[in-house]
């Protein structure tokens, strides 16, 4: 089994539809990896991860909305340790580029959660 990440929290700017991890992640994307998407987040439990997706209209997008019973099915993992379960998706609608809202969210997640304070 690996290892829990070593981060205090932690975020991704992709995410699959399906249980699968995505193809853009070396080692992970092969049928012989042991672990499913939720897993792989689960790792991360108990630290605030937040996923970000561009998911728009278009039907070939696969990250986004799609992505909640994902998120969904790793919450039981934050769970376990109590407390509130700081997994979130933030989905900017605007395709694979990360747009300025996102990173404002990104900023407000980690300085939430790493206690930083937030200037300008």
């Amino acid at each position: 089994m690996p290892q829990r990440l070593p981060a205090r929290a932690g975020w991704a700017s992709v995410s699959p539809t399906g249980t699968r991890p995505g193809i853009w992640a070396k080692g992970v994307d092969k049928d012989t990896f042991p672990l499913n998407h939720p897993q792989l987040l689960a790792l991360a439990a108990p630290r605030p991860f937040l996923v970000l997706a561009g998911e728009n209209s278009s039907p070939s997008t696969s990250d986004g909305d799609r992505t909640w019973p994902l998120v969904e099915a790793a919450l039981p993992a934050w769970r376990l340790y109590g407390g509130r379960s700081r997994l979130g998706l933030f989905n900017h609608r605007q395709g694979h580029s990360i747009p300025p809202i996102a990173f404002s969210r990104l900023h407000e997640w980690l300085a939430t959660y790493l206690r930083l304070k937030v200037t300008g």
